[in-house]
């Protein structure tokens, strides 16, 4: 009688630690996952009114980031108008809110906070732009797995410089963590469509 009696109580725990083991696993998966520092994204850069920002400051949104710089001729005021249109067209998804557009100048010889503030205000007022001295841009740009170039050219666009930086459009989960790479030529539907499914 002894041995009946202790059979359901047997199973129920086995049961029991079974539940516990999936859920530890799958908490320490889930913790190494979004905690593992090497395979997140950091920077500390300068906003528009001068203070300091890091990727904390984004409140847990999924960040929309690319490189460039306000004197671009074509490619970089292409991509901002992209970044705005994904913007409007996540307006009508109602997901808009969720998503942290980020412009990162790389020129720090020429772009002021300021300035790129307006030159960004002229797309989309809710884009973020931030810029740095050399050292953190440097930083920043290796935290995306980038690089960025300020190159001295007598017969560059503007003034006496070019700037050689990436054309990739990066979002970037609330963990920090890079989820996908867009390249420069993206329809901002289809990335509308692709940050939708990933919310």
């Amino acid at each position: 009688m002894k041995n009946t009696a202790k059979s359901p109580i047997k199973q129920t725990l086995k049961i029991f630690l079974v539940i516990f083991g999936v859920v530890c696993t799958g908490f320490v998966f889930a913790y190494f996952q979004h905690e593992d520092l090497d395979n997140r994204i950091s920077f500390s850069l300068t906003g528009s009114t001068g203070t300091e920002i890091t990727q904390k400051d984004m409140n847990g949104k999924w960040m929309l980031v690319y490189f460039g710089f306000t004197s671009c001729p074509d490619i970089c005021p292409t991509q901002t108008a992209k970044v705005a249109q994904t913007l409007r067209l996540l307006d009508k998804k109602h997901l808009a809110d969720k998503i942290a557009p980020v412009f990162i100048s790389v020129d720090y010889k020429r772009d002021t906070p300021k300035g790129i503030e307006s030159y960004l205000q002229r797309f989309d007022q809710r884009l973020i732009g931030l810029t740095g001295n050399q050292q953190q841009l440097d930083q920043a740009s290796k935290s995306f797995g980038t690089h960025y170039e300020l190159q001295a050219a007598h017969n560059a666009h503007h003034g006496d410089i070019n700037v050689i930086h990436s054309s990739m459009t990066y979002l970037v989960n609330p963990f920090g963590k890079i989820v996908d790479q867009i390249a420069f030529g993206y329809d901002p539907v289809f990335l509308a469509d692709h940050i939708e499914k990933l919310l």
